[in-house]
């Protein structure tokens, strides 16, 4: 939500003597009577009515700067990659290069298709752009921890619903990630490997991919 429109107009442009002039009656008091029973000091009414739009002002700015320090927190982040899809099996893509060729397997793939989490955050969605039709088609996200070099394609892995890729040239967009035993396995956490897989039913020849993720920057390496 943006920045609402400043409110309050200016109450006085004293300055010196007379500004601590100022202070002296409010140190003294007298403005809390004024703002207690201001109807009593006609004159003063439109100074109380103004300290309160600087209060709503002030107000805003508050809950304007926690807004923006939250939304610095996370942020969005977009891959793309490209690649010349020869089998209608599933295979990786190659996130990590944006490459030019499939590989049915992860092994001896993680400098091509694989990249690291630099915080948690989740994987909103993939989308397939190929120069074929697919068919009925899915994306599976995998991810590896610690000590394991490379992910596979598993009962955990979140695995999308499936589209009919129906027509060539034409975006289709991957949501939903779901496991066979869970549901909405699209989050990953710092320093995972993610690699993503494309399950199409038909040969994709030259494709491109666009993977959209939401990063907490607050959980980093």
């Amino acid at each position: 939500m943006a920045l609402a429109n400043k409110k309050s107009n200016t109450v006085h442009s004293k300055s010196g003597s007379d500004k601590v002039k100022l202070k002296d009656e409010f140190d003294n008091g007298y403005l809390d009577k004024i703002a207690t029973n201001p109807d009593e000091e006609p004159a003063f009414a439109s100074i109380i009515y103004q300290l309160g739009l600087i209060q709503e002002d002030v107000d805003e700015l508050r809950r304007f700067s926690n807004t923006e320090l939250n939304h610095k927190a996370s942020s969005k982040m977009i891959l793309n990659c490209g690649w010349v899809g020869s089998t209608a099996s599933r295979q990786y893509l190659p996130f990590g290069y944006g490459g030019t060729f499939d590989s049915t397997s992860t092994n001896g793939y993680l400098e091509y298709g694989g990249w690291i989490a630099p915080c948690n955050g989740s994987v909103e969605s993939v989308i397939i752009r190929s120069e074929n039709f697919c068919g009925y088609s899915n994306v599976a996200l995998h991810f590896a921890s610690t000590n394991t070099e490379v992910p596979t394609f598993n009962p955990g892995s979140g695995k999308s619903d499936t589209i009919n890729m129906s027509q060539d040239d034409t975006p289709y967009k991957f949501l939903s990630f779901d496991g066979q035993y869970s549901s909405n396995l699209n989050t990953f956490t710092a320093g995972q490997v993610i690699m993503v897989s494309f399950d199409p039913s038909s040969v994709s020849g030259d494709s491109i991919a666009t993977m959209v993720l939401n990063l907490d920057w607050t959980n980093s390496l």
